[in-house]
């Protein structure tokens, strides 16, 4: 390299010729070339390169083209990086080292990866400036790589040591021999293999121990030794415990890429729990299929996405009018062509899809029966089934004959509109009487209502002519005027209960505050002369007609007064209470979505006795003599009324002590 060096045209570059070259120059160039390592002596500040024999077997075909040439026209494309570190030692004087760096370097026509520890100095000239950068590299690619094999080594051993602790199998290697190499502490687990067996890796102890624990040792040994004869033969077995835990057993010859054989790695893998789930789903299966079989209705598996007949019952098969053999292991469409007029193959490929069940109701189909065409109705079910990662493999089906339900309804059906026709007719009569009741009424009212005027007429004037009669002709004519006028009542009453029943009004907005008022100036008089007291509280406003809220109050005020106690002045109390959600429970017959409020009318009148609490609201009865005013109609009138309002009414009292009606009414009506 130093003659290639020194015959080298200097004198074309920025150096010059060599012998102009400085003492300097000539120094690092000698050092550099007789060094024992890759040396580069890199010269100006253009880093014109000399090197020698070392380094030219490294640049391999870029020598000897890269004598003389600077840096960056030898390694343009590491440029950009070596040009930052030139410049830190040429301009600032800065050495610095590097270890096991890689570089991509050619060699025998191919790049490859080679591995330097290196170093960057600067070299000084005459005039105690830097002149150039001298770079000293050691091929260390053995070595490195060396190093990286061991700790990649290391690595895998400790993956593959880890790996095998990990896996839930219990792991055995063994040479050639059956001698042991290595197991994991799965091995030791699923043997419940001695430690000591494990800490000195005695073979021929473990196989013994092993020996113990098995139902078929003698066989397990034959098939462990044709297995050792047989390298090239992987092999797979259930070993059965006598404590009954099942073993699936794999077998594999470790076999090196020159085929030579290096020994054996067995595997163990517990699948007690495995089989007993196994069999738990063959005798689930079992007896589905046998709960399938023995179905009191038609019953089918569907299987895939061509709905291959899979299993089907003999009642199933009576729809179809065939035997077994011609149905199983064959698609639904063509087996089952009576259902095809409703397309149940596409409802079979939405199920399938979709996962949702199809129920098709009432249907209609005909099937050859005894040799003849038979129409029959059913009820088909296609329920998907779903396998262990809840995706729908297969489809069962349901078919129940309904032909007799069906049948047996049209036959009601026909009842049914025979008996509807039967009762509009009679509608129409309870209309017509309906009718003729109400013609009656007003008769009674107007009809009946003039010659009770003229008898209550003719007993006025009779009363005014009665001066000189005697006292027992005043009484009989004080008995006819009484009569007379109680039958005027009577006659009013059966009128306004009458028309009650046929009553048509709109419900309104009516402030009850207004309605006891009406009502207790239209009794003003009577109030007065009996010095009642009253005591009202605050009443709610609500939805109601209010011609009969004030007949309802009418009445019930009319009552406590007419059942005051002679020697005790009468209080009548009317309040309203707010029916909560508790209390509203306690009337079955009330809509539970409305809100309500109760209307208290209490007095300290004559009361009665409880037992009667249901009879005083019943048409013309009474719990009295007839020395008291009324007709017996006027509580019936007041049910009606609360009943039409779609409310309650209810008393409570005690014989002496007064009583207490409780009327509950909606505040708004159902719309």
């Amino acid at each position: 390299m130093g003659l290639l060096v020194r015959n080298f045209p200097w004198e074309k570059t920025a150096l010059g010729a060599i012998e102009q070259w400085p003492q300097s120059l000539r120094t690092a160039a000698g050092i550099c070339l007789h060094a024992a390592f890759p040396s580069l002596l890199c010269w100006g500040d253009e880093f014109f390169m000399i090197y020698n024999d070392a380094y030219s077997q490294l640049i391999d075909k870029k020598h000897p083209v890269a004598l003389g040439s600077t840096v960056s026209e030898t390694w343009p494309e590491s440029w950009p990086v070596l040009k930052e570190r030139f410049e830190k030692v040429y301009q600032h004087g800065e050495s610095f080292h590097h270890e096991n760096q890689g570089f991509r370097l050619p060699r025998n026509g191919e790049e490859r990866t080679f591995y330097f520890t290196y170093s960057y100095s600067p070299v000084y000239d005459e005039s105690d400036s830097i002149g150039g950068v001298c770079c000293h590299l050691i091929d260390v690619t053995g070595i490195y790589e060396e190093k990286i094999t061991k700790e990649q080594l290391r690595y895998r051993q400790a993956l593959l040591e880890a790996q095998n602790e990990t896996i839930p199998d219990g792991i055995l290697i063994v040479d050639t021999k059956g001698g042991m190499i290595s197991c994991n502490k799965h091995f030791k687990e699923i043997w419940d293999m001695p430690q000591d067996i494990i800490d000195e890796m005695n073979d021929q102890a473990a196989l013994e121990f092993a020996m113990t624990k098995l139902v078929d040792p003698e066989g397990f040994i034959k098939r462990v030794d044709y297995l050792y004869a047989n390298g090239n033969e992987a092999s797979k077995e259930e070993i059965f415990f006598k404590s009954g835990k099942i073993i699936e057993r794999h077998g594999n010859a470790v076999i090196g890429d020159d085929g030579t054989n290096y020994g054996w790695a067995w595997y163990f893998r517990d699948i007690s729990e495995r089989k007993k789930m196994e069999e738990a789903l063959r005798h689930s299966e079992q007896m589905f299929r046998s709960i399938v079989m023995q179905a009191p209705v038609g019953m089918a598996i569907y299987k895939g996405e061509d709905h291959i007949v899979e299993v089907v019952n003999d009642y199933y098969l009576s729809f179809a009018g065939k035997k077994r053999e011609e149905v199983e292991g064959k698609p639904f469409q063509q087996v089952f062509q009576f259902f095809g007029e409703d397309d149940f193959d596409r409802i079979l490929d939405a199920v399938l899809q979709t996962g949702q069940p199809y129920h098709s109701g009432e249907h209609k189909y005909s099937v050859q029966q005894a040799g003849k065409l038979t129409e029959m109705y059913a009820s088909v079910l296609f329920q998907p089934l779903l396998d262990t990662k809840g995706k729908v493999s297969k489809i069962m089906a349901i078919v129940l004959d309904i032909t007799d339900q069906v049948m047996a309804r049209r036959e009601i059906e026909a009842v049914v509109s025979e008996r509807t026709l039967s009762l509009k007719e009679t509608n129409l009569k309870l209309q017509r009487s309906n009718d003729e009741l109400e013609q009656y009424a007003y008769v009674a009212s107007h009809d009946l209502q003039e010659p009770l005027r003229k008898i209550k007429t003719f007993a006025g004037m009779l009363n005014d002519l009665s001066a000189n009669a005697g006292e027992k002709e005043k009484q009989l004519l004080q008995k006819i005027m009484t009569s007379s006028e109680r039958m005027s009542v009577l006659i009013n009453d059966i009128l306004n209960f009458s028309k009650l029943t046929h009553f048509e009004a709109s419900f309104i907005n009516t402030n009850l505050n207004q309605i006891l008022q009406h009502v207790l100036n239209d009794l003003e008089l009577e109030i007065e002369n009996m010095q009642v007291r009253i005591e009202a509280g605050n009443l709610p406003g609500i939805e109601a007609i209010p011609i009969q809220m004030n007949q309802l109050f009418f009445n019930l005020i009319g009552n406590s007064l007419k059942f005051a106690k002679p020697d005790i002045p009468l209080v009548i109390r009317v309040k309203a209470l707010e029916v909560d959600e508790e209390r509203r429970k306690s009337f079955p017959s009330i809509d539970p979505s409305l809100s309500y409020t109760e209307l208290v009318f209490t007095d300290n009148g004559m009361g009665f006795d409880q037992q009667y609490a249901e009879k005083i609201f019943t048409i013309f009865q009474r719990l009295n003599n007839r020395s008291y005013k009324g007709s017996g109609i006027g509580l019936a009138l007041c049910r009606r009324i609360v009943q039409y309002h779609r409310g309650e009414i209810f008393a409570i009292s005690t014989e002496g002590e007064g009583a207490a009606f409780h009327v509950i009414l909606p505040v708004k009506q159902r719309s």
